[in-house]
């Protein structure tokens, strides 16, 4: 006993004041915690490693056309999100971001430690909605289920690029979705309307997501 006494005023370190099953609460708590909210995280996982659905614009009109706005209306049960470059610090937002910090490891402390020795573990609420990014002009906007596209020219018998976003379903769906578009230009009258198919990609956890994130994280990390 004196040995460790000594020990410890030499090193400047006590004991955990937690004790070892302080430590074990404060961990079955944080996991609790998480696992509540990973489910909660898949609108910003998808954004940042699910594919992107990609769609063009082709004028098979006689006019050149001004500002052509699109609009598509996806299924119930669909969320159409904007895409998060991974290597864009402006646009991307840090995973799981504003989530409890994990307990501190169990072991010796410093005495001379000033402030609180654990993280406080207190209820935090994810919302399920789209990530925030910095707006962008070229960016898709989402009313309800409708997705917006900028509004672009197109020349006649040419063809546009519409912005790039990813959709993901609550629920499994497999096969091909159609979905109804519509079209208008400032310089013409009335609007055009048809549909659109597009498959389903198979079905991927949201660890599945987290893998692909991580490593595009660890990549881009190794490159600074």
């Amino acid at each position: 006993m004196m040995q460790t006494l000594a020990s410890e005023i030499a090193m400047g370190t006590r004991p955990d004041p937690r004790g070892r099953d302080g430590y074990l609460r404060e961990v079955e708590l944080y996991l609790e915690v998480l696992r509540g909210a990973l489910p909660q995280t898949l609108p910003e996982v998808a954004a940042l490693a699910a594919p992107c659905v990609a769609l063009r614009l082709h004028n098979n009109t006689h006019t050149h056309l001004k500002d052509v706005q699109v609009r598509l209306v996806m299924p119930d049960g669909m969320l159409a999100l904007v895409p998060m470059d991974p290597e864009d610090r402006d646009r991307r937002e840090p995973f799981l971001s504003g989530l409890l910090k994990a307990p501190r490891p169990y072991g010796p402390v410093n005495k001379f430690h000033i402030g609180p020795i654990a993280h406080p573990l207190l209820p935090y609420s994810f919302t399920a909605a789209a990530p925030s990014v910095v707006p962008s002009q070229w960016d898709i906007e989402v009313e309800e289920t409708t997705v917006v596209f900028p509004a672009q020219d197109v020349r006649v018998g040419l063809s546009e690029d519409l912005a790039l976003f990813v959709a993901v379903t609550e629920r499994p769906m497999s096969g091909t979705l159609t979905m109804p578009w519509t079209a208008t230009a400032t310089n013409m009258d009335g609007t055009a309307q048809g549909t659109v198919s597009l498959p389903v990609a198979p079905e991927r956890s949201l660890f599945a997501l987290i893998a692909d994130v991580d490593g595009t994280e660890n990549e881009y990390q190794g490159e600074d």
